[in-house]
């Protein structure tokens, strides 16, 4: 009879956690070099960091323009920052060389375990003790 443990797939597991893993660790932000209005309006962004004045910094999710303010949601909250006080705006960019590079890295550890793991205990095929 199986356990619960035993049924569970859990190289499936460690492979959904890996990808997530690799998608989410290789973007980066990159200040723009336009104005947030511009920005929001030409190129609608899922999401912005943006600099204050006072040297915060916030990311706002779903960015619109609203009047002389920059709105969206923060932490799960609205929120807004005048655009008088914006000092940078980042997005959000992908690099393709840093996933390629992270996913061999993360094949590469998982065949080295499973190299430790086989010749810990190896299979026996033809009736050993």
């Amino acid at each position: 009879m199986q356990t619960r443990s035993e049924s569970v797939p859990w190289t499936r597991v460690i492979s959904g956690l890996l990808l997530v893993l690799q998608v989410a660790g290789c973007s980066s932000w990159r200040v723009e070099q336009v104005a947030p209005e511009q920005l929001v309006r030409d190129r609608a962004p899922a999401q912005v960091r943006v600099a204050r004045a006072d040297g915060s910094q916030v990311v706002l999710r779903g960015p619109t323009i609203s009047g002389d303010s920059l709105t969206g949601m923060s932490g799960g909250a609205p929120s807004g920052v005048p655009l008088a006080d914006i000092t940078t705006i980042a997005t959000r960019h992908g690099d393709a060389g840093k996933s390629v590079l992270l996913g061999l890295g993360i094949f590469g550890g998982v065949l080295a375990i499973a190299a430790v793991a086989y010749a810990a205990n190896p299979p026996c095929y033809f009736g050993c003790q």
